[in-house]
């Protein structure tokens, strides 16, 4: 539950800019529009007609430097959709253009794409703009035309296949950002082996949680990270660091259960936390209007918490966090004997709602990824520590000694 009062503000900077305990929003997803030329087989995105004006586009740009100059952080915007390059000529570059050119203070720029239009020219100016990219793509040619065809049912892998490459010469360090559906999940080992043969270096992968995994799927997909397990110990031991980024994150997260459990402390009050719209980040949708998530920009208003010519509306705001209690969230078999109970966040509220109606429900296959994941995280933990392997200590545990 969010405590709404600002003399328990941390400190007066943050008193300062809070709206009774909310942040001002500074960060934006832009829903430039709700096409989009792919039809994935989870998406969670309703796709029609609307797309946003140049001139709203504008004014969401000025509400957010508004916003960014009475807090004193950086704005950023995330160019989204749909997909945003379809909007490319009437928006991302004219705002850019303005953004660099005419404002020319720190502003953040990134692109959340499927990349079936980019170009050379394209990557070419968001280098030249300092636009990031995030770059989504299941897998090989099996995987990703069976998981994200176009509408004609086509696939879409022969598209991209030769613009992998020239998307890791002007983004190398860009994430290989996939999905994982039950009915390509015996791929999962082999997609990963694909990113990292195309010269990925790291990687981001998540099963689709709406989907209704049977056991025998979802015993396939323990089997596909239990190889990536081995593999990345091999790596290890080779001198080669694999980065699969939900893996490193629950590595990292082993000593803070241990602690937990140790204490036998429960878990934390969670007060701020994404697409719950107490922080200084949402999504703007196509018309101006501003919710918590981009995720339910076109699912349900909820998640509404203004808009870009009203600002943010602060009881809006308060409604939908009070529907949130992190110490009352549940999952998979309600948290029973779940490694993770002590430190659970709730996961991703959107998600929780879309599956569930509940923002305190989570998924079950979101809870069996994360267990597994700490299953083979508990697994490398003990085969690399016990060989004292140097590259994994310092790249995880610096503070231990052998």
């Amino acid at each position: 539950m969010i405590d709404i009062n600002c003399e328990n503000c941390l400190d007066n900077k943050i008193n300062t800019i809070c709206q009774s305990g909310f942040p001002k929003i500074t960060s934006a997803f832009f829903m430039l529009t709700n096409q989009c030329p792919l039809k994935c087989i989870y998406c969670f995105h309703n796709q029609n007609p609307q797309k946003m004006s140049y001139k709203t586009a504008l004014n969401a740009t000025k509400f957010l430097i508004k916003n960014s100059e009475e807090t004193g952080y950086t704005p950023n915007i995330t160019f989204f959709g749909g997909e945003p390059l379809l909007e490319w000529d009437s928006i991302i570059i004219p705002l850019s253009n303005y953004i660099r050119n005419e404002y020319k203070k720190p502003f953040n720029l990134s692109v959340t794409s499927n990349c079936v239009f980019m170009t050379e020219d394209k990557l070419k100016f968001m280098i030249e703009n300092d636009i990031k990219l995030l770059f989504s793509i299941d897998g090989d040619k099996i995987t990703q035309d069976k998981n994200r065809p176009f509408h004609n049912g086509n696939g879409s892998f022969d598209v991209l296949k030769d613009k992998i490459p020239l998307i890791l010469k002007y983004f190398p360090n860009i994430t290989f950002r996939a999905t994982i559906h039950k009915d390509t999940c015996q791929h999962t080992f082999h997609n990963m082996k694909f990113a990292i043969e195309q010269g990925y270096n790291n990687m981001f992968f998540i099963p689709n949680v709406f989907d209704e995994w049977t056991e025998e799927e979802r015993n396939i997909l323990k089997s596909q990270i239990a190889l990536f397990s081995e593999y990345f110990v091999e790596s290890v031991r080779k001198g080669k660091l694999i980065r699969l980024n939900n893996l490193d994150r629950v590595i990292q997260q082993i000593p803070m259960i241990n602690e937990k459990h140790k204490k036998n402390e429960g878990r934390n009050i969670v007060t701020h936390k994404c697409g719950l719209g107490t922080g200084g980040s949402a999504s703007i949708s196509v018309d101006g209007k501003i919710y918590a998530c981009q995720e339910m920009a076109t699912n349900d208003d909820l998640f509404l918490i203004g808009d870009i010519y009203n600002g943010e509306d602060l009881e809006k705001r308060k409604n939908l966090s009070s529907l949130f209690n992190s110490l009352k969230v549940k999952g998979l078999n309600n948290c029973i004997n779940c490694k993770f109970d002590k430190i659970c966040d709730g996961a991703c509220v959107a998600n929780n709602y879309l599956k569930n109606k509940d923002l305190n429900i989570m998924p079950d296959m979101y809870c069996f990824w994360q267990q597994i994941l700490l299953e083979e995280a508990i697994n490398i933990c003990n085969i690399l520590g016990n060989e004292k392997n140097e590259l994994f200590k310092k790249t995880y545990f610096t503070h231990i000694r052998w």
